[in-house]
């Protein structure tokens, strides 16, 4: 049997509870609302047991010992709010910085365009096109209507048209391997000086050039192209490198005399002589013109070779007039540091202007046919006063009005190339 502390009456149960359930009461009443998420209170969790523990436990020791242990579980005010906690925003994703695609092939064909560029510049465009003009305007006098469509002719201008392109190239190119000083003061936007190709570069280009265009006249062409290549790149080269005995450019007389042999002889007879030479060897019938017996020196070749010396003589001197600083500084006496750019420019246009005269003369006299004699003299006639509006607009004290008047004049080149087939 039992033999403990009597069991409490029922009044006094009644006493623990209520003395129980105050504290939890006043917990309730400190603890804000919370919302329909948050757990049940815990102190409704431990109402059942206190009414077990109350009548287990003696009197008020009891409801004491039963609000400790609820206090103690519940903690103290506001213990059982669930707190409202702002949950941190997710961290933004990292900003990738958007690359560029990797090249694709457009970088070989951007870097193939500048190399063309350069060799374009490199090139020197007006002599190309000089050269270009004039082997049309030569071939056109070597051949007749029955000849001009003939497959020997054709190959013939186009062997003479290839390879002395490709010897321009070689020629002009060494030219500018020996003026880079001289022409990073006169014309700093060429390839040299401008950094855009180096020395080894346009060697190896020139080297190229001069062995293709030899080694396609040898295979394809005649003697006589040969001897005009061959003789063209001599001269070019005596002309321009620095060498005992050589660098002609430096002497007025010797430069004028390069560029005449090469632009007013070589030309005009070689490439003459080339295209009737293949025609010969084709079995084809040469016929020189219609006012002509001979078959070798008609009068039109006549009258192009006076009018390429005039104009290659003049091309010769007035090319230095807009270089006439960088000259001095590098010591070279050409006609312009001599004598002084205005001189030398008013002498050049008065010298063409009488060599216009005489062509007009000549076309009347020697052309036979109306029509022809209207082109000819018609044509020389406005170029002479294309001549002389360009002199009226040029200051020859100032270099870009004088590099302007030299373009000019080679635009009078090739013009004259034009007029040329039709003196007959």
């Amino acid at each position: 049997m039992y033999q403990g502390n009597p069991l409490p009456s029922p009044p006094q149960i009644q006493m623990a509870a209520l003395s129980a359930a105050a504290p939890v009461a006043a917990l309730r009443r400190a603890t804000p609302p919370r919302q329909n998420l948050s757990p049940a209170p815990m102190h409704r969790q431990w109402s059942a047991p206190a009414a077990v523990l109350a009548s287990s436990a003696g009197g008020e020791d009891a409801a004491a010992q039963l609000a400790a242990q609820v206090a103690a579980v519940a903690g103290p005010p506001g213990a059982g709010k669930i707190e409202e906690r702002a949950v941190p925003a997710p961290a933004p994703a990292p900003v990738v910085a958007a690359t560029a695609a990797p090249a694709l092939p457009t970088s070989i064909l951007a870097s193939a365009a500048r190399a063309l560029g350069i060799l374009y510049r490199f090139s020197r465009p007006h002599t190309m096109l000089g050269t270009t003009i004039s082997i049309m305007s030569v071939s056109a006098l070597a051949l007749t209507r029955a000849t001009a469509s003939h497959p020997a002719a054709l190959a013939a201008v186009a062997t003479a048209l290839a390879t002395a392109l490709l010897m321009n190239v070689a020629i002009v190119g060494v030219n500018q391997v020996y003026d880079v000083p001289i022409d990073a003061l006169n014309k700093p936007g060429l390839p040299l000086p401008a950094g855009d190709l180096s020395v080894r570069g346009a060697i190896t280009i020139c080297v190229v050039a001069a062995a293709a265009s030899l080694a396609f006249g040898a295979l394809w062409g005649t003697p006589a192209l040969l001897a005009t290549l061959g003789g063209s790149l001599a001269l070019g080269l005596a002309y321009s490198v620095d060498a005992p005995g050589l660098r002609w450019k430096r002497h007025p007389a010797l430069a004028a005399a390069c560029i005449l042999a090469v632009r007013a002889v070589g030309v005009q007879a070689g490439f003459f002589a080339h295209v009737r030479s293949a025609l010969a060897a084709s079995g084809v019938s040469v016929v020189s013109s219609t006012t002509s017996t001979s078959p070798t020196t008609p009068p039109a070749l006549a009258f192009a070779v006076t009018a390429m010396l005039a104009f290659s003589l003049a091309i010769a001197v007035l090319k230095d007039t807009p270089d006439v600083a960088g000259d001095a500084r590098a010591g070279l006496r050409t006609l312009s540091v001599r004598a002084g750019a205005p001189a030398v420019f008013k002498g050049a246009v008065g010298a063409l202007s009488a060599c216009y005269a005489l062509a007009i003369g000549w076309t009347l006299a020697a052309c036979t046919s109306p029509a022809t004699r209207a082109i000819a003299a018609g044509g020389h006639a406005l170029a002479a006063a294309f001549l002389a509006r360009t002199a009226a607009a040029t200051d020859p004290d100032n270099k870009a009005s004088l590099d302007s008047a030299y373009m000019r004049l080679w635009a009078l080149f090739y013009f004259e190339y034009l007029l040329i087939p039709f003196v007959r």
